[in-house]
């Protein structure tokens, strides 16, 4: 399954720890930092609901996020 995610984190000085998280996280296919809603947009990659919920766990320590499941992709 694939969720694009929102992730507003809960302070600047989150930035730094973050960004490791990122960069060792084997279900993040996709992070970008962002203007506008949010801090950084996701595209994660799980296998099953307990994965990705798991995932959304360890995200809460970073701050807060907002999920929307992929449906189909159509290209």
């Amino acid at each position: 399954m694939e969720a694009f995610i929102i992730v507003f984190l809960q302070s600047s000085d989150a930035h730094q720890s973050f960004l490791s998280y990122l960069q060792n996280n084997r279900l993040i296919a996709e992070a970008h930092r962002v203007s506008g809603e949010g801090c950084y947009w996701t595209k994660v990659r799980a296998e099953s609901h307990d994965e990705l919920n798991s995932f959304l766990d360890e995200l809460l320590s970073f701050g807060n996020y907002k999920v929307s499941l992929s449906l189909t992709q159509v290209k």
